[in-house]
């Protein structure tokens, strides 16, 4: 006869398992947000060169994983509150098989096709191919800390949420620090599968320890969130919350689940913001990803596991100055042009958004659910906090990459961003302060924060007012905010020239006089390297032309007759404007197409109607380096469309990295010839300004000719190889010098 169970020894109680099941969920819990984090650029950059190397990829991509990090979060959330312990680990193992299941990387024939609308592009991509594995991990938090209730009650879960966050961290460095540099992408996914399947392992032994309790052993009376009972001891009281209804989806009051959404909701809608602002400007590659998120994942790690160092007082100021500084670089740089050197951009975007989520997430700690003096925890306030957490993530993903590039003329979310920054833990503070501090303290911190807050409005209304007011056209896509600008002559209100800016960075002139409207500007003037290429290769016979990149379409101006010029630009905004507003492209004597979507994909798939004698890859994203233009692959690919005597030329000027490097590593490569042309001329009157060309050629004598022979060059200095799958910009930094 078996024996009673009630005579059975405690599993849990025994000594090796109170030293073996903690190691157990902690395991867990740091794999699997290690997995989640390494799977996002790991994905995002295999898919990057198929949408353009838009640095708005990252931007939907972090959409695509904040809303999947709340669907794990609710699924968690309903498994906990319909499904019993059994029925959690049955659902549960269901969807870790059917994840195992998927395709971790999108193959070569999911490309879409060159002129797809990038955001549904992405977003199928990432829900079919990644999208089970990484709601299955998003779900990992939140369920693994309700069953260690369960197995070890009395026992506070909020280190796992500390674990977890150390493990996205560690995922997330390891990225370009360690699988970039030893692996290929086909053998980091291989890798990640291999994790993927010891977690699953790993989550179904921690659901069978929760079995061994009975649920009802972790459900202690719910507890208000911290901070709560100061806040709203005059509204609420742990017995409102007791006497909620069983059906109802909340048990915490609505006033603290609006603070948790909003509180969540500022920083990331600072990260993507940041983010966006240093792809834009500098390149929109992984590292480049990862360094503001580290420091949003650092952040949640110091508040939830030393909640000491998330001190307001030392923040909250230090957040101000860095707001104010933010204000002051925006205000310079979109509307003086005037580049601030890269470290100091570092510094003040990413120590804003450092102090920005300190803040916010140090209020959403105080304010998190509170553990009682026995230690217990309920469970269902745990579940309410971090699918309200999650909530208000996705929703600052959804407004930075969908509501705010409809909405906004231009890239407004940042200055959005930096209000809600100064204005959000606001809410917080004033509640506390009106019942804690004397009311002289009070009204000096006020005063001071509202004259903080009246210099940030002042700041960001400026650029604001002063973009519009400078801008003759202004518009914004998918790949970024272009905007034309009228030159005008001194004491004159008509304009002489019509100028083009993206982001920061100009992209070409042309003058409004008929007589004038012909010349080359900018960088494309004739002792520009370019220039003497186009004025020189093949002068007595028609060309063919290709060109990576339209602008304003000046490189038109060297068109003649019999000449066919084609035109690869992604951007429909770009196309648009210089159809609409210059004239380079109607003036042209030339054949001139234009072909839209990304040029690496249009010239893969499409063959031009002829060999072209002159290959321009002039494609920059604001200051961005478009890399996956500058590839071995991509090369391979340019010169399959080149003439044999024919010339890629490469337009490097750029203020922050010099790309001499990885060319010379293509030239040597391919045994091809090169040389760098440096034209620091400037012509007030042609509007030329200073520019770097190289010049590639398979034969040497085409970039020996006299004319290029009495330009000024600078050597190509070492070489570095770039392919797909390993390419890296440490090495690059640095702009071009004589």
């Amino acid at each position: 006869m078996p024996a009673d169970r009630g005579d059975e020894p405690d599993f849990m109680n025994t000594h090796f398992a109170s030293r073996l099941i903690p190691v157990l969920y902690v395991g867990t819990v740091f794999l699997g947000a290690m997995l989640g984090f390494q799977i996002q650029p790991l994905i995002s950059r295999a898919i990057l060169p198929w949408f353009g190397g838009s640095p708005a990829v990252w931007t939907v991509c972090l959409l695509f994983f904040q809303t999947a990090l709340f669907g794990g979060y609710y699924y968690a959330f309903r498994l906990i509150r319909v499904v019993g312990a059994k029925g959690q680990l049955l659902v549960h193992s269901g969807l870790l098989a059917a994840a195992l299941c998927s395709q971790m990387l999108p193959s070569a024939t999911a490309k879409p096709p060159a002129d797809a609308n990038p955001i549904p592009g992405i977003l199928w991509l990432l829900a079919f191919y990644c999208g089970l594995p990484f709601l299955s991990l998003s779900a990992t938090g939140p369920l693994l800390q309700v069953w260690f209730l369960r197995a070890f009650p009395g026992k506070s879960p909020y280190k796992l949420y500390a674990f977890s966050n150390a493990g996205s961290l560690i995922g997330l460095i390891s990225v370009p620090f360690f699988l970039e540099l030893w692996f290929t992408t086909t053998r980091q996914a291989s890798l990640w599968y291999l994790g993927f399947l010891a977690f699953s392992v790993m989550t179904i032994a921690c659901a069978i320890t929760a079995l061994r309790q009975p649920s009802s052993a972790a459900s202690g009376a719910p507890a208000l969130p911290s901070g709560a009972n100061d806040l709203l001891q005059h509204r609420v009281t742990p017995r409102t919350v007791n006497s909620a209804k069983p059906r109802r989806m909340f048990r915490t009051p609505r006033a603290i689940r609006r603070l948790w959404f909003l509180l969540a909701m500022v920083p990331a809608v600072m990260l993507a913001a940041v983010t966006t602002k240093l792809t834009t400007d500098v390149s929109p590659v992984p590292f480049l990803w990862i360094v503001p998120l580290t420091i949003y994942l650092v952040s949640l790690i110091i508040c939830f596991s030393a909640d000491r160092l998330a001190v307001r007082r030392f923040w909250a100021p230090i957040s101000g100055l860095f707001l104010l500084a933010s204000g002051v670089l925006i205000c310079l740089q979109n509307n003086f042009l005037s580049f601030a050197s890269l470290p100091v951009q570092f510094a003040v975007h990413l120590g804003t958004l450092t102090s920005v989520c300190m803040v916010c997430h140090g209020e959403l700690i105080r304010l998190k659910p509170n553990v009682h003096e026995d230690g217990s925890l309920n469970d269902q306030l745990l579940t309410d906090f971090y699918l309200v957490m999650a909530l208000g993530g996705a929703a600052g993903g959804l407004f930075t990459a969908v509501i705010a590039p409809v909405v906004f003329p231009f890239q407004l979310e940042h200055h959005v961003g930096l209000l809600a920054s100064a204005l959000v833990p606001a809410l917080v503070v004033r509640h506390e302060e009106k019942r804690s501090l004397p009311k002289e303290n009070h009204k000096v911190r006020w005063w001071l924060f509202g004259i903080g807050v009246l210099l940030l409005s002042g700041l960001i209304g400026f650029d604001i007012s002063s973009t519009l007011r400078e801008s003759y056209s202004l518009a914004r896509s998918f790949f970024g905010v272009s905007r034309v600008i009228a030159r005008m002559a001194p004491g004159s209100a008509n304009p002489i020239a019509f100028e083009l800016v993206h982001g920061t960075t100009r992209h070409g002139f042309q003058f409004v006089d008929p007589e004038l409207a012909r010349l080359p500007t900018a960088y494309y003037g004739p002792t520009s390297g370019v220039g003497i290429a186009l004025q020189s290769h093949r002068a007595d016979k028609s060309r063919s032309v290709g060109v990576v990149g339209l602008g304003v379409g000046t490189i038109a101006a060297y068109g003649r007759p019999g000449d066919i010029f084609d035109f690869y630009e992604i951007d429909p905004v770009v196309r648009d404007l210089a159809s609409n507003f210059f004239r380079y492209l109607s003036d042209c004597p030339a054949s001139v197409k234009v072909i839209p979507g990304d040029a690496r994909l249009a010239l893969e798939n499409n063959q031009p109607l002829r060999p072209y004698d002159l290959l321009v890859l002039d494609a920059f994203s604001s200051d961005a380096v478009p890399v996956h233009l500058l590839t071995a692959e991509a090369f391979d690919i340019y010169h399959k469309r080149l003439a044999p005597d024919g010339i890629v030329a490469v337009h490097i000027s750029s203020q922050n990295f010099d790309l001499r490097p990885v060319l010379s590593g293509h030239v040597t490569r391919m045994k091809w010839s090169s040389v760098c042309i440096v034209d620091m001329s400037i012509n007030s009157k042609q509007m030329t300004v200073p520019s770097f060309w190289v010049l590639m050629s398979p034969q040497k004598s085409v970039v020996e000719t006299s004319e290029i022979a009495r330009a000024q060059t600078v050597p190509m200095t070492k070489t570095l190889d770039w392919t797909d799958d390993n390419h890296s910009l440490f090495r690059i930094l640095g702009r071009p010098s004589l």
